[in-house]
């Protein structure tokens, strides 16, 4: 038991430092001794053959010095792992701001494209002196450009004309045609609506199925082929 080849046990220097929650424990590496004189060293050797750190006759006169070298040393390295922390923080930051503004200009360019809804009293001037568009009752535009353009004729009327959800059956039917065919676009934003998005997102979801670029019309033609066939897309879908 005695031993000591049989099961060495060896006493690690260590330093151990903190950062709020985190405990670092780091490991001080040994220095050199220094050679053994003829006298002391010798001695010492001789009358404590079994190496014992404790006999002051082994001591290295530096071993102070040098464990403060080596605690200094830890902190660097605690140093060292709290900026890389900090700078994974504020890589994270960067790209969650880059986010923010995509979904900004992203929001910035749907709305500009929104068409804007004027407001005024039938018929008449308005209050600086200028004339009211005419109201020319319930009638569809001729050929709106956007999905938003179109989904303004429906919720509130464009170019002074009704709102095409507030027709009479009577009105539905002079324009018959143009009714049925964007009745299709109405319906599903209507139930994408219900569905919990916004009118403005339900649009832009229908432009990322169909294409940025796709005109109303081929939208139109390609939602009617898609509900008769049974083929709509599943981000369409409620």
């Amino acid at each position: 038991i005695g031993d000591v080849n049989m099961n060495p046990v060896k006493k690690v220097p260590l330093i151990i430092s903190g950062d709020e929650a985190a405990v670092y424990i780091d490991e001080l590496p040994e220095g050199d001794d220094p050679p053994p004189n003829n006298n002391g060293d010798q001695a010492a050797a001789v009358n404590n053959p079994g190496g014992n750190p404790n006999n002051d006759g082994n001591r290295n006169p530096h071993r102070h010095q040098i464990n403060q070298m080596l605690a200094l040393q830890s902190q660097m390295l605690n140093i060292r792992r709290m900026m890389e922390e900090l700078r994974a923080t504020q890589d994270h930051d960067r790209i969650s701001r880059t986010r923010q503004y995509q979904t900004l200009n992203g929001n910035i360019r749907r709305i500009a494209i929104q068409p804007a809804r004027r407001v005024a009293p039938v018929g008449g001037a308005a209050a600086d002196g200028a004339p009211n568009v005419p109201n020319v009752g319930a009638a569809l535009s001729p050929n709106p450009r956007t999905l938003h353009l179109l989904w303004e004729e429906y919720q509130y009327g464009i170019g002074g004309r009704k709102a095409a959800r507030l027709f009479t059956a009577q009105e539905r039917g002079r324009v018959k045609h143009k009714y049925h065919r964007r009745k299709v676009v109405w319906t599903l934003v209507s139930a994408l609506v219900r569905s919990g998005l916004t009118a403005n997102v339900a649009l832009d979801r229908i432009y990322q199925v169909y294409g940025a670029q796709a005109t109303v019309t081929t939208i139109i033609n390609r939602l009617k082929r898609d509900r008769k066939d049974g083929t709509l897309h599943p981000d369409l879908t409620v």
